[in-house]
């Protein structure tokens, strides 16, 4: 009997033990989570037509042995699909255009620190912290605005379209432009929705072997450009 209470003492020590240590690492390490709605409004004949998605972002700073302490970022969400009629469409990826000099193109985590400028204006975790408890919309400009697609057939992965935001007209016609891309701070959760506009990226395997396919990470378009973590 003394055995087993001792065993049993041991053994809630331990849990006790471990649970600290967590919650120390913990709060020694916090993450710090924001959500931001993209958008895009495309102009047809007259008409606009949106489309929209909703990006988490959560960062945490962590110890790196040889490199100090370092931003750890996370992002769920999807690419934002615009519906233009007729079998047309336009998709505004999770990736950004190329910037001037040696500034590597945008991440998804970093849109909202760079579109919303949260003091202390730098990329460290008290901006972060910031914009967890920040609420905004503004339009996006210049290398903020993400690289826009399109897929003439969504079922077939095989052509994917690349497009000059501000000439949406070349590929779509003189009554098509673009209207805004915008983002908003939100508490919404993603939802899963690209698949659905576009079926292939439910089965992304089928076209791995088929040379130049975007589902076999060519340079064209990568998945990840379409779909970040697990959404539901």
């Amino acid at each position: 009997m003394e055995s087993a209470v001792r065993g049993l003492a041991i053994v809630v020590a331990t849990i006790l033990l471990v649970t600290g240590a967590y919650v120390a690492f913990r709060l020694s390490h916090p993450t710090f989570t924001h959500r931001y709605r993209l958008s895009v409004d495309v102009e047809v004949d007259g008409k606009i037509r949106s489309g929209s998605s909703v990006v988490e972002v959560s960062v945490q700073e962590e110890s790196v042995p040889g490199r100090g302490r370092l931003l750890v970022p996370s992002v769920r969400g999807e690419a934002a699909f615009v519906d233009l009629g007729q079998g047309r469409n336009v998709v505004a990826l999770l990736s950004f255009p190329a910037r001037s000099g040696d500034m590597p193109p945008i991440e998804p985590y970093m849109l909202a620190r760079l579109a919303f400028d949260p003091p202390p204006h730098m990329n460290d975790l008290e901006s972060y912290r910031n914009l967890a408890s920040m609420s905004g919309r503004t339009d996006l400009t210049g290398t903020l605005r993400p690289r826009i697609v399109s897929f003439p057939d969504p079922t077939d992965p095989m052509v994917v379209h690349q497009i000059d935001p501000a000439r949406l007209h070349e590929q779509f016609g003189e009554g098509v432009r673009l209207a805004r891309i915008g983002i908003e701070l939100t508490d919404e959760k993603p939802k899963a929705q690209i698949e659905h506009r576009l079926p292939w990226m439910a089965h992304p395997e089928r076209y791995r072997t088929i040379a130049g396919n975007p589902a076999t990470w060519q340079p064209t378009i990568k998945l990840e450009e379409l779909k970040r973590g697990r959404v539901e």
